[in-house]
């Protein structure tokens, strides 16, 4: 099984992830920071853990973490 990440998934230092009280609250949103498509049911909110800031999940980029 390969341990390293896929190119679509960058890996970043632990580090570099905000702690959770740094996230932008959900409710202060209604639309995706980067494409700016409002939330419904069918687009949910997530912040992400490298900016804080709230996005649909199809502009969410999955990253993986690695530990220093």
């Amino acid at each position: 099984m390969p341990t390293t990440a896929p190119e679509h998934s960058p890996v970043i230092p632990c580090d570099e992830l905000l702690p959770l009280e740094s996230f932008v609250p959900l409710t202060e949103r209604s639309a995706c920071t980067v494409c700016s498509h409002k939330f419904s049911v069918f687009r949910q909110k997530h912040n992400c853990s490298w900016c804080g800031e709230v996005v649909c999940g199809s502009c969410i980029v999955p990253r993986l973490a690695k530990a220093n």
